[in-house]
C-alpha cells in the first residue's frame, strides 16, 4: 500500500474517531445511559490509536484493548503527551455496553473518561499532522514550481522544487 493510501485510510479512521468523540460529548439524552456515552468515548480513543497504526503501515487484530494497541506503536512516535490513563477506557468497549452487575457510571466518571478520550484524539492529531498535506499531494503538485513529492517514510515528505 502506498504512503498516500495508508494516510488516506488513517484519515478515514480519524473521521470515525472524531464522530465517536462527538457522540460521546453530547448531553445525556432522556432515557440514555452514561455507559453509552462512555462506549463512544472508548471507541474514539481506540480508532484514534488505530489511525496512527494504519498511517505507519502496522497491521492490528480486531481488539478493543487499548493497552495492547499501544504496544504495537513504533518507538519513534512521541508519547510524552499521551494520556497515562487511556487504558481505563478498554472496559467500556464491552462490559458497560450491556446490563451487568457493574455499578452505573456516574457523571464524574463519565467526565473523566471523556477527558481521557479527548486527550487521546488530540495526541493522535499531533501524530498525523502531515497526513492531510500528503493526502492532498495532488493539489500541492499543481503549485508552480512544485515538481514532485519525495516520500522519506510514511510520515514525512519533502516538496521537490
Amino acid at each position: 500500500m502506498s504512503p498516500d493510501d495508508l494516510l488516506r485510510d488513517a484519515l478515514e479512521w480519524l473521521r470515525y474517531a472524531k464522530a465517536d468523540l462527538t457522540l460521546a460529548s453530547i448531553p445525556l439524552p432522556d432515557d440514555a445511559l452514561y455507559e453509552q456515552l462512555c462506549f463512544h468515548a472508548q471507541q474514539a480513543a481506540e480508532k484514534a490509536i488505530k489511525a496512527v497504526l494504519i498511517s505507519q503501515g502496522i497491521d492490528f487484530p480486531k481488539t478493543h484493548n487499548i493497552d495492547f494497541l499501544l504496544t504495537l506503536l513504533p518507538s519513534h512516535l512521541q508519547r510524552d503527551n499521551f494520556p497515562a490513563q487511556a487504558n481505563k477506557l478498554t472496559s467500556y468497549a464491552t462490559i458497560f455496553r450491556y446490563p451487568s452487575e457493574e455499578e452505573p457510571v456516574s457523571p464524574e466518571e463519565y467526565q473523566n473518561l471523556l477527558a481521557i478520550s479527548r486527550d487521546v484524539v488530540t495526541w493522535q492529531n499531533r501524530q498525523l499532522v502531515l497526513c492531510e498535506i500528503i493526502v492532498m499531494s495532488s493539489l500541492i503538485n499543481l503549485l508552480p514550481g512544485a515538481a514532485a513529492w519525495h516520500f522519506t517514510d510514511h510520515f514525512h515528505c519533502h516538496i521537490m522544487i
